[in-house]
């Protein structure tokens, strides 16, 4: 929703979004999907390139749609107000085409709080051989 508020085209918005691990943003008016992965890449987010329904297979080089997925960002730790502050990385970049050094430092001071992997098996709780716990933390 953080990006549909900041005027990206939202794949699902008419379902009220997605209830996946990924997000589908429609980029043709930004550039396409190859030139908005990598102006991102570059700040540091990194998001694939991602052909869209309609798109021509012959566009396969700069398809009309990145794709972002959020479970490795979970995986962080992260929630929905994080969520709402990579929106506004993205934003930043994409929309306002904010220098993306700028947005490179922002985005390494805002990750420097989730160095913990969650959701995973703690490996020292193994016991013959069985993890035995799971973090969900």
């Amino acid at each position: 929703e953080a990006l549909c508020e900041r005027g990206f085209k939202v794949l699902g918005e008419g379902k009220g979004f997605t209830r996946t691990h990924q997000v589908l943003l429609d980029v043709r008016g930004d550039g396409g999907g190859d030139r908005c992965a990598r102006k991102l890449e570059e700040a540091n987010i990194i998001v694939n390139k991602n052909i869209l329904p309609w798109d021509d297979p012959s566009e396969i080089r700069n398809p009309s749609g990145i794709r972002i997925g959020v479970q490795e960002v979970t995986r962080l730790g992260m929630k929905e107000d994080d969520m709402v502050e990579i929106a506004e990385f993205i934003y930043q970049v994409v929309k306002l085409g904010k220098d993306v050094e700028e947005v490179r430092r922002k985005v390494i001071e805002f990750r420097k709080d989730f160095t913990r992997v969650h959701y995973a098996f703690e490996v020292s709780s193994a016991r013959n051989g069985k993890l035995t716990k799971l973090l969900l933390v």
